[in-house]
């Protein structure tokens, strides 16, 4: 639990939980984040929970992601394996099995 301030990097293999009034400013990597303080940086993690008055800004890359109605995100979330259709005007990716 993070009650203080933690400027760096936290690499933990278990759930990592941000206390209202915690601060972390770096790269998180967990298995499950929950912030109810102030996240702001990179986020790697299979579940990130945005509690309430919770607040996370930056990159956040994970596979499930909650904001309850008083939390805040402000980013970029990316979710591993997601394929985003491509926009119109957007060229194709080659694939090495295409027809010369």
């Amino acid at each position: 639990m993070v009650e203080g301030r933690i400027e760096g990097h936290v690499n933990l293999t278990e759930d990592i939980l941000i206390a209202r009034g915690g601060t972390v400013n770096g790269e998180l990597r967990g298995d499950r984040v929950d912030v109810a303080g102030l996240l702001r940086g990179e986020v790697h993690c299979g579940v990130l929970n945005i509690l309430p008055e919770g607040r996370v800004e930056g990159t956040v890359l994970c596979e499930q992601l909650s904001i309850a109605p008083t939390g805040e995100f402000r980013g970029q979330r990316r979710a591993p394996g997601l394929k985003l259709p491509l926009l119109p005007g957007q060229p194709h990716a080659e694939s090495d099995d295409a027809a010369p």
